[in-house]
């Protein structure tokens, strides 16, 4: 048995962000919510938002987003087509509160479109940025979901959120590099 402690949810997700270099990423938080916030979160939710994520709340990773800097993989023009993967560049721990958290990184925002398609189990905590689909959340056992507002499925995960997360930034950082493979295919980079 080992005398250290489990890491935090915190410190597993900084730690799955070790190989996301700042040439690569922009790295942006809306800073913690208040208690305030939190308690309002849950009152419109109808749950309480179960401890790992609430703790990330109230730290400075709340509405945490990687995303991938814009000269290695542009934004979408309007009416672009190609395949899904090259409209999602980023990553987002969603979050509550405050003036500094845009609607896609809300947690309120996006627990509004699951229910829409029938999830009201769920407080969700990411999502991929650009995947106006799918869901990671918790359930208020603490059970690691992944949910699908098109369709309204849910499947249990068997995992933790950390191991959910750290097996999406490792997807999030090959999506980036055929990005970037495909880019200078064409010329572009």
């Amino acid at each position: 048995m080992s005398d250290s402690p489990t890491p935090g949810l915190r410190d597993q997700l900084i730690d799955a962000l070790q190989e996301t270099g700042r040439d690569e990423y922009e790295i942006v938080a809306a800073g913690p919510a208040t208690d305030e916030q939190v308690a309002a979160l849950e009152a419109a939710l109808g749950l309480r938002v179960p401890a790992p994520l609430r703790d990330l709340l109230g730290d400075r990773l709340n509405g945490l987003a990687v995303l991938a800097r814009t000269e290695l993989w542009p934004p979408a023009e309007p009416y672009d087509v190609g395949p899904a993967w090259t409209f999602w560049p980023g990553l987002v721990v969603l979050g509550v509160g405050g003036e500094d958290l845009p609607g896609w990184a809300s947690i309120e925002v996006r627990a509004l479109q699951l229910r829409e398609a029938g999830i009201t189990d769920v407080v969700p905590a990411f999502v991929v940025h650009g995947d106006g689909d799918r869901t990671w959340g918790l359930r208020p056992d603490g059970s690691v979901v992944l949910t699908w507002s098109t369709t309204g499925e849910v499947d249990e995960l068997g995992t933790d959120l950390a191991t959910a997360y750290r097996e999406d930034v490792a997807a999030l950082r090959q999506r980036t590099a055929d990005m970037v493979a495909l880019r200078r295919e064409r010329g572009e980079l």
